[in-house]
């Protein structure tokens, strides 16, 4: 006979807020967390693995609290031993030609900035976010590793905006170095 495992209160916490990013945020927002962390990877990824193998790991993985300056005020974290490989390096660490683009994988207005061909680390672990969204906790983001300082860029002067290149909602624009760093970016998205 196999023995039923039951949610521990933190599982049953990341249980209840997936339900409620599902139900209060944006149509396909926790979809396009788990699409970009997998099969569409942008940023930190869990290679070899599909959405909904990756859902199966969060729901059932022995997370515990977990506090990082990087993690917004407001928000709540915790950790939890689900390997993958880091997506993030800081844009002072890439060579001055590198390609450069903001991206909007989420489709939420707010622009990262990518880049890729950059090789990455893997890591034993991973952070998952909470915050509010109308009043109930959500899921605001999962990835392997430690969080980096988050610093969305919401609004784009108009002679980067005019540059927009998407398709559906893989919205993209080509940045330079300086842009970059003139937009405020430290860290670049690996895609």
């Amino acid at each position: 006979m196999k023995a039923i495992n039951f949610p521990t209160a933190i599982q049953q916490r990341i249980i209840t807020a997936i339900e409620n990013t599902r139900r209060r945020c944006p149509a396909g927002y926790f979809e396009n967390t788990l699409l970009q962390r997998t099969t569409a990877a942008k940023g930190s990824r869990y290679e070899r693995t599909t959405p909904e193998v990756l859902e199966e790991r969060i729901v059932t993985a022995d997370w515990q609290p977990y506090e990082s300056a990087n993690v917004a005020s407001g928000c709540t974290a915790f950790r939890a031993p689900i390997a993958g490989k880091l997506g993030m390096v800081a844009l002072s660490s890439l060579p001055l030609d590198t390609e450069l683009r903001l991206i909007d994988p989420k489709g939420t207005g707010q622009w990262n900035l990518a880049t890729s061909g950059v090789a990455v680390d893997s890591v034993d672990y991973s952070v998952i976010i909470f915050g509010i969204e109308k009043g109930f906790e959500v899921v605001f983001t999962i990835h392997p590793g430690d969080p980096t300082p988050f610093k969305p860029v919401t609004e784009l002067p108009a002679h980067i905006a005019e540059r927009e290149a998407g398709w559906c909602n893989d919205r993209r624009i080509a940045v330079s170095f300086e842009e970059a760093r003139a937009l405020g970016y430290e860290f670049v998205k690996l895609e």
